[in-house]
């Protein structure tokens, strides 16, 4: 079995013009790009690697604002698959690490590699790979140094040799800006232990924001009415991005009488500067409904004048057709007798002593209705502290 033993031998096609210009393309990209912030953990997973193959590891250091150096001419790191050894200390759902390849000629002589971060870091650990090679790995120190140099802390690796299990290693200080590993053993088939999870825990605080909201204006409404309030979002350790504001009532009210919150037109999403940014915040009420049984009142009035103008007619009409005009009055005055009656009846179960009230509703209930406003950021940046709120009172 082996872990790295023929991977070395296929990187002798590497040199020394070539690594020169990734390093270059590389400090491009960590100029510009930085992602220590809070604590953030490397586990080399996401990489897409062939069993037993292996990748430049350079563009994926960079994504998190890492620098891989070395004085060793040739040498590159690479994140290999490891299951193409056949040992099961390699699991398949975690299958990669990181290694550094060593140059052609020298797979029995020592090696040394920097990571350099763009944040200061209070600590840095890692974890080294199970060695499921019948060949021995190197004793190794990895160096922590700040800024300035000055080491501020240091873990020394044994020599491992087949069966030696995965080990944990933490190394803590103040202002870690570089990690040195240096291989102490040249006798052996492997110039470095390979490692996984690299965990990098940052002096500087993961940057993020928060949400607050104004007094409610009016803060009381009638139904029907609306009311506003200001919305902040507060950029925390120097976050900018784009924040979706989300809002929600309660009381919870159902049907056709609930209020409603809603955020400005052009509002929202914010984007959020490092002088913050703003939105409207509007929430809405329902207003009554007008239907009434005095409509019904003035119906039957429109049919009160109907006898008086049925006998005007007989009064004038021939005196041949009298006894027929007398039938269809009274059969008239029936017909409409028998409709008020009935629709009397019906609206009587919805009239009270009053003399006739709504059918309708008196729009959204009374009461104090919290509106509370979250926020999401689409790289999943966490708000912090507590959700916003903004009460107001419906009369």
């Amino acid at each position: 079995m082996r872990v790295l033993g023929a991977a070395f031998v296929r990187h002798a096609t590497f040199t020394f013009a070539s690594l020169a210009l990734v390093i270059v393309a590389f400090q491009s990209i960590s100029a510009q790009t930085c992602n220590l912030n809070g604590t953030v953990t490397l586990n080399f997973d996401s990489v897409t690697v062939a069993p037993g193959q292996f990748v430049d590891a350079t563009s994926y250091l960079a994504s998190y604002g890492i620098a891989w150096s070395s004085p060793e001419a040739g040498a590159m790191p690479v994140i290999e698959n490891g299951t193409g050894t056949g040992s099961a200390a390699i699991p398949t759902s975690a299958p990669n690490y990181f290694a550094t390849n060593s140059a052609p000629g020298l797979n029995n002589a020592p090696l040394t590699y920097t990571l350099s971060f763009c944040n200061p870091l209070s600590s840095v650990s890692f974890s080294s790979v199970a060695v499921v090679s019948t060949s021995t790995y190197p004793t190794w120190t990895a160096t922590a140094y700040n800024a300035q140099g000055t080491q501020v802390g240091q873990s020394v690796g044994q020599t491992g040799g087949y069966g030696t299990a995965a080990q944990q290693f933490t190394i803590s200080g103040s202002g870690i800006t570089s990690l040195t590993f240096v291989s102490n053993q040249t006798t052996t088939t492997f110039t470095d232990r390979p490692i996984d999870n690299l965990t990098l825990v940052s002096d500087t605080p993961a940057p993020g924001y928060s949400l607050s909201a104004g007094t409610a204006t009016p803060a009381s409404v009638e139904p029907g009415s609306s009311s506003s309030a200001t919305v902040t979002v507060i950029p925390v350790n120097g976050y900018t991005g784009t924040v979706t504001l989300a809002c929600s009532i309660s009381p919870t009210v159902t049907g056709s009488t609930a209020p409603s919150c809603s955020f400005g037109s052009g509002t929202n999403p914010v984007d959020v500067t490092s002088d913050g940014g703003g939105a409207t915040l509007t929430f809405m009420t329902v207003g009554p409904s007008t239907s009434s049984s005095h409509f019904t009142n003035a119906f039957y009035a429109l049919w009160l004048p109907i006898p008086g103008l049925v006998l005007t007619g007989l009064r004038f009409g021939y005196r041949r057709m009298y006894r027929q005009r007398i039938l269809g009055f009274f059969l008239v005055v029936a017909m409409l007798g028998s409709l008020i009656a009935f629709s009397a009846c019906s609206s009587g179960g919805n009239s009270g002593s009053g003399g006739g009230t709504s059918n309708g509703n008196s729009g959204t209930p009374a009461g104090t209705y919290t509106i509370t406003i979250t926020g999401s950021d689409p790289n999943g940046v966490t708000q912090t502290g507590t959700a916003a709120t903004v009460a107001v009172k419906v009369n």
